[in-house]
């Protein structure tokens, strides 16, 4: 079978293919650093989703959607810091899933 497209529609059809698979990944991306950010708000925030409410997610990503480690940990030590009521109880048994991720804040 023929391909009768132009080359300006092989060309703008390879183009949508692309940005297609952009937005998936950059989804994928996006649903992973919730989960991670879920697990280290875990041992700090009484209720995770006060993260959004208050600070989100673009605010310790970078341009290509990395987490910021020690921005995500100063920021949320700044909010604590002025709503010490969002606060995780002390003695959190919810607390460990979150250490485990302590190592992410070692950015040297």
């Amino acid at each position: 079978m023929t391909d009768t497209r132009t080359p300006e529609q092989r060309l703008s059809d390879e183009a949508a293919r692309w940005r297609r698979r952009f937005r998936e990944t950059r989804e994928s991306l996006d649903e992973a650093n919730r989960m991670l950010l879920a697990l280290w708000l875990r041992g700090r925030l009484a209720d995770p989703t006060d993260f959004d409410t208050y600070i989100g997610v673009d605010q310790v990503t970078d341009r290509l959607g990395r987490i910021r480690w020690q921005e995500l940990a100063r920021t949320v030590d700044q909010l604590l810091a002025g709503k010490p009521h969002l606060a995780a109880p002390i003695g959190n048994p919810f607390a460990a899933g979150s250490q485990a991720l302590e190592w992410f804040l070692d950015e040297s």
